[in-house]
């Protein structure tokens, strides 16, 4: 269903996820009700349905720290902090950023730390600290790039937008021009 709802279309999952969630909480599966809960989140968040998005953003949270699942937890509060940037609750965003860190630590991937540190950056930006959001974002691409061209194609238009922000215009059109590649290189199916 999660892979439906990337390849076809948000909305393409959202049935089978929404099932998967209701039989994984019935069944007491806490690891597949909070991936569930995660994916309809990101689906809900890509049709720009906000309030959805945070309904099951807050429901995978409350799943993930009931089942002690750390790897659940590797997005949970910092897709929170995303979802409250986005709606501009600074003070929301800025908290679940403080509590992304703990839960991170102790993962052995840096995935999540550079999740981490983009919507870092990106809350940055938004209100205003371009010095700030410049640092986190270039903390983030550091942290993605040994992880493949992929990983940065996701979240490298958050750098961009700082370096445009911060009037390092040359480099920005240098990294839209990278992300040109990185994206003419993947299947249509991507």
């Amino acid at each position: 269903a999660n892979a439906r709802a990337r390849a076809e279309t948000p909305v393409a999952g959202r049935e089978l996820l929404a099932l998967a969630l209701e039989k994984s909480l019935r069944a007491n599966d806490t690891v597949v009700a909070a991936e569930a809960a995660a994916s309809l989140s990101n689906a809900y968040y890509w049709t720009g349905e906000l309030r959805s998005a945070l309904r099951f953003a807050g429901q995978r949270l409350e799943i993930a720290q009931r089942g002690r699942d750390a790897f659940a937890l590797r997005h949970a509060h910092t897709w929170l902090a995303l979802l409250a940037t986005t709606a501009g609750d600074w003070e929301r965003a800025r908290l679940m950023t403080r509590e992304a860190e703990p839960a991170i630590a102790r993962l052995g991937s840096p995935e999540p730390l550079g999740f981490l540190r983009l919507v870092e950056g990106l809350l940055a930006l938004r209100t205003g600290d371009v010095d700030l959001a410049l640092i986190r974002t270039d903390e983030a691409m550091r942290i993605f790039l040994p992880l493949g061209e992929a990983t940065v194609s996701w979240y490298v238009a958050v750098r961009i937008w700082a370096l445009i922000a911060a009037g390092r215009l040359d480099e920005a059109a240098a990294e839209c021009a990278a992300q040109e590649l990185r994206l003419a290189g993947m299947p249509d199916s991507a």
